[in-house]
């Protein structure tokens, strides 16, 4: 990754736990838990919702109470930062995969979501195995940026320069 880029991309993230306001847009809950892609609901920071780019970009402005309601689990606390989910959607099998941190402005409002997304299990094998991000701030990235197949968004990645 040129380090231009590299360090523009580093400070979006290191950004990400700044406070924003936004209100929650269309969300469907799923309410399961996690026992059709776990199979042991103990485990709520396990979700079986899949993290598409319009799921995660649905989530902009959610409350913590949609959040848990659409992830269908309670999530894990991390200080400061809000809550963690690991989406074991479809086990891995298609895309949708991966980890997903909401942080929460002042007024209870998602204003940071950032995820690491899995590609599917096939096409590890192919490909890069890398991770591919999504990052949206309210604040700092508002547009927000992908690295899923088929996104209208800016890529959050960059190719390295040899």
């Amino acid at each position: 990754m040129r380090k231009d880029m590299r360090k523009t991309f580093m400070s979006v993230v290191a950004a990400a736990l700044l406070p924003a306001g936004l209100y929650a847009k269309e969300l469907t809950p799923t309410g399961k838990g996690n026992s059709e892609c776990w199979g042991d609901n103990s485990r709520q920071d396990i979700s079986c919702r899949a993290l598409t780019e319009s799921f995660l970009l649905s989530m902009r402005g959610a409350t913590k109470s949609e959040v848990v309601n659409a992830m269908g689990g309670e999530g894990r606390e991390v200080e400061g930062a809000g809550l963690h989910f690991i989406s074991n959607y479809s086990r891995g099998e298609r895309w949708g995969s991966g980890i997903v941190n909401f942080i929460f402005n002042s007024e209870g409002h998602a204003s940071v979501i950032f995820a690491n997304l899995d590609r599917p299990i096939a096409e590890r094998e192919n490909e890069e195995t890398g991770i591919l991000w999504f990052l949206w701030n309210a604040e700092l990235e508002p547009n927000g940026c992908s690295d899923l197949p088929n996104t209208r968004m800016k890529h959050c990645r960059y190719d390295r320069e040899d």
